[in-house]
């Protein structure tokens, strides 16, 4: 019985050692970023697959301690969420030499603070063979100046569903070279050149939810924010 029972024992181990796959992570498993004030970052550990198969990961929400007046997404190769969420995620499967990621979404306003997400990942059979990817963030201020809205600018109406009117004073509008509107990943979602003292942008297309207006300057040193809301 014992010969059998050792060549069992050398095909477990052996099924276990070939059928866990390889990944690595870029930058590192443990990042730290600054979130500017009133602006979207978006903060990326990518996973690659160094394997020979596809490979399946799960992840699950360790730790959230980031401020609760910010607002955060937290994105896979599958959907972005609101938040951290709790609970089991999968993501589509990487084929072999591909790339997955999770990604972070940090928009602090105007909130000074900082905090921490821990996410655990794996393969999918594996649970206790996982890694703990970590991002640490801290809000503040990088030097980019507000232009203050006393010089002239009306937004409305606000929430909208369909169209945003902006309309900007003549020593206003002199300033102004650019203006878009990001989502919550950063991404700009609508770019239009400055027209003229009254100008429209058509939202209807977006998904519900919050915005943020941004109106630049010629100097790209002076920036605009308005959080902006699309209703339903």
């Amino acid at each position: 019985m014992k010969p059998y029972f050792l060549v069992f024992l050398l095909y477990t181990l052996t099924y276990s050692s070939f059928g866990q796959l390889t990944y690595s992570f870029s930058p590192s498993k443990n990042v730290s970023s600054i979130a500017p004030l009133s602006e979207t970052t978006e903060i990326e550990i990518d996973i690659y697959n160094t394997s020979n198969s596809k490979l399946l990961l799960n992840w699950s929400r360790v730790l959230n301690t980031l401020p609760s007046n910010w607002q955060y997404t937290t994105c896979d190769n599958v959907f972005c969420y609101g938040g951290v969420p709790s609970g089991l995620k999968t993501m589509d499967s990487i084929a072999v030499g591909g790339q997955s990621f999770l990604t972070l979404g940090i928009d602090p306003g105007n909130n000074l603070g900082s905090g921490q997400v821990k996410i655990y990942v794996y393969q999918d059979g594996f649970p206790n063979q996982g890694d703990t990817l970590t991002w640490n963030i801290t809000s503040q201020a990088v030097g980019i100046n507000e232009i203050s809205d006393d010089l002239g600018i009306s937004i409305y109406p606000n929430p909208t569903s369909t169209v945003l009117n902006l309309k900007f004073t003549k020593e206003f509008n002199q300033k102004i070279e650019l203006i878009y509107l990001i989502d919550a990943l950063g991404r700009k979602v609508k770019v239009t050149e400055f027209l003229d003292e009254d100008n429209t942008i058509d939202i209807s297309d977006l998904n519900t939810g919050c915005y943020n207006l941004i109106v630049e300057s010629e100097s790209e040193n002076e920036k605009l924010f308005k959080k902006i809301i699309k209703s339903n």
